[in-house]
């Protein structure tokens, strides 16, 4: 019995693995200038991206801005919020997030025709477009274009076959039939 509730302490007071024993190895690797240790805690896409030696010369030519990250890292991190993001479709992305052990979704699932960047505009267009969402259309234009395609006498609809010219399938796909 003594041997069960000895492992049952040791179990509960060993540090949580995951998020917050990398970041303390991360930190640790910093704090140390074990550079080459801290380019391996880095994702896989990272390291396709920055070779070890380009990271470790700028972990050294940039020496107070590295400790310092280490030092507000070190310890620090008592509530993570851990996730996940995929991009689908037109470039939207999918955010989950871990609550209670438990993947639940975080993204804004209404946020169909969001206009908070040029690039969510854009896809937020191509959405409209392909769904033949002449009123979403509509209602994003400016107002003096909005003016001038109903003044010309002519609709949104009408003007699919110059819309289509535009947006080759590589930007938005076929559009629906």
């Amino acid at each position: 019995m003594r041997r069960l509730l000895a492992a049952v302490v040791i179990v509960a007071c060993a540090p949580a693995k995951g998020p917050n024993e990398t970041l303390d190895k991360y930190s640790t690797a910093l704090k140390a200038h074990d550079y080459a240790a801290a380019y391996d805690l880095m994702s896989s896409s990272f390291r396709g991206k920055v070779s070890r030696d380009d990271y470790v010369r700028m972990m050294r030519d940039n020496a107070n801005e590295v400790t310092e990250t280490a030092d507000r890292l070190r310890g620090r991190h008592t509530s993570i919020e851990v996730s996940a993001e995929f991009e689908y479709g037109l470039g939207d992305q999918m955010r989950l997030v871990q609550e209670s052990g438990r993947w639940r979704v975080a993204t804004n699932p209404l946020a169909f025709y969001d206009q908070s960047t040029p690039q969510a505009t854009l896809r937020s267009f191509i959405r409209a477009y392909r769904l033949e969402r002449w009123d979403i259309i509509l209602r994003e234009l400016r107002r003096e274009v909005r003016g001038e395609v109903r003044e010309g006498g002519r609709r949104v609809e009408d003007q699919r076959p110059r819309l289509s010219a535009g947006l080759s399938s590589s930007q938005c796909g076929d559009p629906p039939t």
